[in-house]
């Protein structure tokens, strides 16, 4: 590669990072980052209900089988402890 090529590769590349980070700097959200945010938001959202959700049924879940015997997969009740 000649010196010169490789100048301009690097002024290139200087170039780009500088224009990325004025862009970068940008206070003013245009509208396609205002809905990228509003999805972010609702998808948060949503998991957080999902998750909740799944919290309340897991609780419903052990209150109702408070003192009942699970079957194994294998259909064979466990015999009864005590006496």
């Amino acid at each position: 590669m000649t010196r010169h090529r490789k100048l301009l590769e690097l002024a290139s590349i200087v170039g780009m990072s500088a224009a990325l980070a004025m862009l970068g700097g940008c206070d003013n959200d245009g509208p396609l980052e205002n809905a990228a945010e509003e999805v972010d938001d609702a998808i948060d959202d949503t998991a957080d209900d999902i998750e909740d959700a799944a919290d309340d049924l897991g609780d419903e879940i052990d209150d109702a089988t408070d003192g009942t015997t699970v079957v194994p997969p294998d259909n064979t009740v466990p015999p009864p402890t005590g006496g």
